[in-house]
């Protein structure tokens, strides 16, 4: 089964570093198959009989091992991708495409307290909308310039984060034969 896995703040700024490369050569060798990376922020698709939460371990405990330092592991299956896909609130704007569309993966679903509590915040101009166990984001200007980064997002809802601009995502979706 295709699964598509997202780490968590690596390669930012000269920390954290983990070479593609390297990690697909480490990935192979640990016995998962069809293991293709995407950009240095940690976007792999791999092949695994594994679930989610053994495939999240195995992957988190072997980059500990192998980097020295812990990093935040999320996997994305292919029906949760499909919905996320899916789901997807906002259209593209014709000049602009999806350059300021983004969505953010959430390590489990907030409490309902706290997303009501998000709601209340006001995030003009921005726009943040809820989805499966994901948060759909448009940003005003850019990801550089918008206060809805990762930590905001992990310090208000109070779960692991990790976001990606929406044309990574429906690159990868395709890699999980995901359609738009």
């Amino acid at each position: 089964m295709k699964h598509l896995i997202l780490l968590r703040g690596i390669n930012v700024s000269g920390h954290r570093i983990i070479k593609m490369a390297d990690l697909r050569e480490r990935l192979e060798n640990a016995g998962f198959s069809g293991v293709k990376t995407y950009i240095q922020s940690g976007n792999v698709v791999l092949e695994s009989a594994l679930s989610k939460d053994a495939l999240r371990d195995k992957i988190s405990k072997s980059l500990e091992k192998w980097y020295g330092f812990e990093v935040g592991v999320f996997v994305v299956g292919k029906a949760d991708l499909e919905k996320v896909v899916a789901q997807s609130p906002f259209d593209p704007i014709p000049e602009e495409g999806t350059k300021k569309q983004y969505v953010t993966f959430l390590s489990t679903k907030p409490d309902t307290s706290l997303v009501k509590a998000w709601n209340e915040i006001g995030l003009s101009p921005e726009t943040a909308v809820f989805g499966p166990e994901v948060i759909y984001l448009k940003y005003s200007d850019s990801a550089a310039n918008t206060k809805l980064d990762n930590k905001f997002i992990e310090s208000k809802l109070k779960v692991s984060a990790t976001t990606r601009n929406w044309n990574t995502t429906l690159l990868l979706a395709s890699w999980l034969d995901v359609k738009p």
